[in-house]
C-alpha cells in the first residue's frame, strides 16, 4: 500500500523510464522495506536523485505544522475529497484553465488533468 504522500510525490515525477520504472520502484520497494505502507522516506531512498525530473527535497519533506489558515479537523477525515474539492476550487479560481491552474497549484498540466479525471472534473 502506499501513504497518500507517497501516492502525490509518484503522481508528481516524472517517470523517465515511463510504466516500468514506476514498477521497479515498486518491486524494490516490497523487497527492500518491510513497512505494511510505503511512505515518502522510503521513496527518498529509491528515487534517483538525478535526471530529467528529480524530486525536489523539498516535495520528499513533510511540513513540521499546516501552513497558516489550514484548519484540520480533531477527528479524521476524507482526504480524497479535500483533495477533490481543491482541485475543483483551484479550476474555479482560475477560470477552468487548466495551463492556470497547473501553475497556480505548482504541478504539470499532465498531473492535473490524471487529479481532474480521477476526481470526475473533466469535461470529456
Amino acid at each position: 500500500r502506499l501513504s497518500s504522500a507517497a501516492e502525490a510525490v509518484l503522481f508528481a515525477y516524472a517517470w523517465p523510464g515511463n510504466v516500468r520504472q514506476l514498477r521497479n520502484l515498486l518491486d524494490e520497494a516490497a523487497l527492500r522495506f518491510d513497512d505494511a505502507v510505503l511512505d515518502v522516506r522510503h521513496l527518498a531512498e529509491l528515487l534517483p536523485e538525478a535526471g530529467p525530473a528529480p524530486v525536489a527535497a523539498a516535495a520528499l519533506a513533510l511540513p513540521a505544522a499546516p501552513p497558516p489558515g489550514l484548519a484540520l479537523p480533531a477527528d479524521s477525515f476524507d482526504l480524497d475529497g479535500w483533495h477533490r474539492a481543491l482541485v475543483a476550487t483551484a479550476l474555479t479560481r482560475n477560470d477552468g484553465s487548466p495551463v492556470k491552474t497547473a501553475a497556480y497549484l505548482g504541478i504539470t498540466r499532465k498531473v492535473l488533468y490524471t487529479l481532474r479525471k480521477r476526481y470526475g472534473l473533466c469535461d470529456e
